[in-house]
């Protein structure tokens, strides 16, 4: 029961009670005696009501706190007992019998009308004590009001009880053993009110007598109201002429009955209570708790200890804990008691038994005997060895990750939308310059941004967020304190509300500053390998060139010749056509020269939509200047000659150049009658990609050779520098297709690139 619902409790009883000794005090003042003694032959008498009356207030004022006002009230009643009880001892009157309503009082067929009886004096007397103790803390107060209470409640019960067993009114040891039914009623109230006073009236008596509370509340009223009872009953059916053997029998099987039933009711509880006990008992002793002295010797150590550590119970007890188990703080330094300490908590380093150590987190508290003797210590171990570890594992994984952020110039900043605060890890701002904590608000950040990037770095943000996309990558430089740049590549988790709105943002960075200028380094050279390797191509086509060249220059100047020769002759008839002839010969020349000056030209690279079969029309005209188309049998197989295609023109036609030379290369192993060389154009099944490939049916490709074909500085032909093929595949995955080379089944290779027939989304 809690200490509101007591108060409560020990309130209405104090308040039943109160109302009790009113009606016994309106009784004589209206001179009705039905209420002075509730209907019994025993009046109450005043002195006793008041004495009821002024204890019930001094009860509630306790309850109220207010001790010093009950404590003065509590001395009328204890005044009044003690009086009574003098008078009786002593054999003399003092007067204050008939202080209220003399003249009815007198008029009492009693020895002694108007004294309270020797038993309510008692009981007074020792309720008010018990009143007064109950007010005061601590446990041997708690005591003395327990046993003042049950005292004061046996002598008032037993003797109400036993009115009906009483003599004549007018004997004069009547007034030793009775007690008016109104006094008894007043004093079982209060007696019970009293011991259940918020706990402590209990608290003493249970531990000074180990006895339970509901125990005492149900035996101790039965063991005396019960014989009494008994004995009336008996009394009444002998009254009523019943056999006395009857009589007998009936008081006999009350007793019997009630002793059986209490008796059972007292075995049962306590076999429930032993049991719960004998549980919690196995419960405690299962984990790891000792109870040692002030100094640290062991006095219990229970089978969780024994489980922990490996050391059994006659093996610790009477030796220092700490000693025994080679107790150390977290610094490796010897553990030392904590002498003069009330409790503390804290982490230990122990070693078992066997050897090995186990992290502990140890509680102590220190307990104060309630029954005198020496203080002890409770220590309770809880094994953290899993748990430390853990923490032990985290902290180095995250120095690890650390040293890895730190080494790779990754850093992390997470912005809080919601608070508006902006968090760096530890080391994150070292690569750009900053200060620990050195952007704090989104404007710090803002601010670092490279204006140039600014406007579209935020609005990509703002369209991400805005469709709640749970992740954003992007690039920006950023600009340093002491004005310098770095670049960084950004991946952004988003986290939102219920509604919608952006609540948190961690941006993870990384420093590409040196990556950008190494790749920009890399595409200077790789373009300037490019450009060599076309130079290359068209030295070794020089002389097919010139040849090329040759035929039409030579044909201008035999058209002109014969022009000149006709026209001095006179004859115009055919000059018209021989200079139209000369003419064709000449764009011939040109055309050559054009797409010469074009393929090794070092322009920027420049997409363009193009038709497929111009592309492969001016890359066999320079591929195979050198050996002439009659060298090989060349067939063109395209779905579509008008098929566009979006690429650098000048790139793509170096990657063709570069496969028909290859094959016409792969066709000198064969016979001049066995030459073949297709190329190919056709949609790859996706409308978007074009898929064009050189066939030839040459002796193939060496089977060692495939995996590393596209690898740089590795070539089949003698003599060659091996970067052809892998500039081919790097300007065809620039473009956003894929190149690959298989030999054919029934001899040759074949290679086979993609184009895209739309442009490339733009990066953004």
């Amino acid at each position: 029961m809690g200490i509101e619902a007591q108060d409560r409790a020990t309130t209405a009883l104090c308040a039943a009670a109160g109302a009790c000794a009113g009606l016994v005090l309106t009784g004589w003042a209206i001179d009705a005696p039905a209420l002075t003694g509730f209907g019994s032959p025993l009046t109450a008498q005043p002195l006793t009501a008041v004495a009821f009356l002024v204890l019930t207030a001094a009860m509630l004022f306790a309850l109220a706190e207010r001790k010093m006002l009950a404590t003065l009230l509590a001395v009328v009643p204890a005044l009044i007992g003690a009086s009574a009880l003098f008078q009786e001892i002593a054999g003399v009157a003092l007067g204050t019998d008939t202080l209220l309503f003399a003249d009815r009082v007198t008029r009492q067929a009693l020895p002694e009308p108007g004294r309270p009886s020797t038993a309510v004096a008692l009981g007074l007397l020792l309720l008010s004590g018990g009143a007064v103790a109950a007010t005061r803390k601590g446990l041997r107060m708690g005591q003395t009001a327990a046993v003042l209470a049950i005292t004061g409640f046996g002598a008032i019960a037993v003797a109400g009880a036993a009115l009906p067993l009483a003599a004549e009114l007018t004997d004069p040891a009547f007034r030793y053993v009775a007690a008016p039914l109104p006094a008894m009623i007043c004093g079982v109230l209060l007696a019970i009110a009293l011991l259940g006073w918020r706990g402590s009236v209990w608290e003493g008596l249970l531990a000074g007598l180990g006895l339970d509370r509901t125990l005492l509340q149900v035996v101790l009223p039965l063991l005396v109201v019960t014989p009494v009872a008994a004995e009336w009953i008996e009394e009444r059916a002998k009254g009523a002429g019943l056999d006395p053997v009857v009589a007998g029998s009936v008081e006999t099987g009350l007793n019997i009955a009630a002793m059986a039933a209490l008796l059972l009711w007292v075995t049962s509880r306590a076999a429930r209570e032993q049991r719960a006990r004998r549980a919690l008992t196995r419960a405690l002793d299962s984990a790891p708790i000792a109870l040692t002295d002030t100094s640290g010797l062991v006095i219990h150590w229970s089978k969780g200890c024994e489980q922990l550590y490996g050391w059994g119970q006659a093996e610790a007890r009477g030796r220092r804990k700490y000693d025994l188990l080679a107790s150390a703080t977290g610094q490796d330094e010897s553990a030392a008691w904590p002498s003069g300490s009330a409790g503390w908590e804290g982490e230990l380093i122990e070693r078992k038994r066997d050897g090995s150590t186990v992290n502990i987190l140890e509680r102590a508290r220190l307990l104060e005997p309630r029954h005198g003797g020496d203080p002890v210590f409770v220590l309770s171990m809880t094994d953290i060895t899993a748990r430390t570890q853990a923490e032990a594992a985290l902290r180095e994984s995250e120095a690890r990750l650390t040293l890895a952020m730190d080494t790779n110039d990754i850093g992390i900043i997470e912005w809080d939308a919601v608070a508006g605060r902006f968090t760096q890890s530890r080391g994150a701002g070292r690569s750009l310059g900053l200060a620990e904590g050195g952007i704090s608000s989104l404007a710090d950040w803002r601010a670092r941004i490279d204006p140039a990037d600014r406007a579209a770095l935020f609005s990509r943000i703002n369209n991400a967020i805005a469709r709640q996309q749970p992740r954003i990558r992007f690039r920006h430089r950023f600009v340093r304190p002491d004005g310098s740049k770095r670049m960084l590549e950004t991946s952004a988790a988003c986290f939102y509300d219920a509604a919608g709105k952006l609540t948190r943002l961690i941006c993870v960075y990384i420093d590409v500053t040196e990556k950008e200028e190494w790749e920009s380094r890399l595409a200077q050279l790789q373009d300037e390998v490019m450009h060599v390797s076309r130079l290359s191509a068209m030295g070794e086509m020089a002389s097919g060139l010139a040849h090329e060249l040759n035929q039409p220059l030579t044909a201008v100047v035999n058209f002109l010749g014969t022009a000149k020769v006709l026209r001095a002759t006179g004859d115009d008839s055919k000059l018209d056509d021989l200079l139209a002839a000369a003419s064709q010969q000449a764009l011939r020349a040109g055309q050559i020269i054009r797409r010469l000056r074009t393929f090794v030209s070092r322009g920027t690279v420049q997409e363009e939509w193009t038709s497929i079969g111009e592309l492969i029309e001016d890359s066999i005209a320079l591929a195979l200047a050198s050996r002439g188309r009659n060298d090989v049998d060349l067939r063109i197989e395209t779905e579509d000659p008008d098929q566009l295609v979006c690429a650098d023109r000048v790139q793509i036609q170096q990657v063709l150049v570069n496969l028909l030379r290859n094959a016409a290369e792969a066709l000198d192993q064969m016979p001049p009658e066995r030459r073949e060389i297709v190329v190919t154009s056709a949609i790859d099944g996706d409308p978007e990609r074009l898929l064009v490939s050189v066939q030839d049916n040459g002796p193939g490709l060496p089977k060692e050779m495939l995996d590393s074909l596209f690898t740089p500085f590795v070539s089949g032909k003698e003599g060659g520098m091996g970067v052809g093929l892998s500039i081919c595949k790097r300007i065809v995955e620039a473009h956003g297709g894929t190149l690959r080379a298989e030999n054919n089944q029934h001899g040759g290779a074949t290679f086979r690139f993609t184009l895209q027939t739309r442009p490339g989304d733009d990066e953004v």
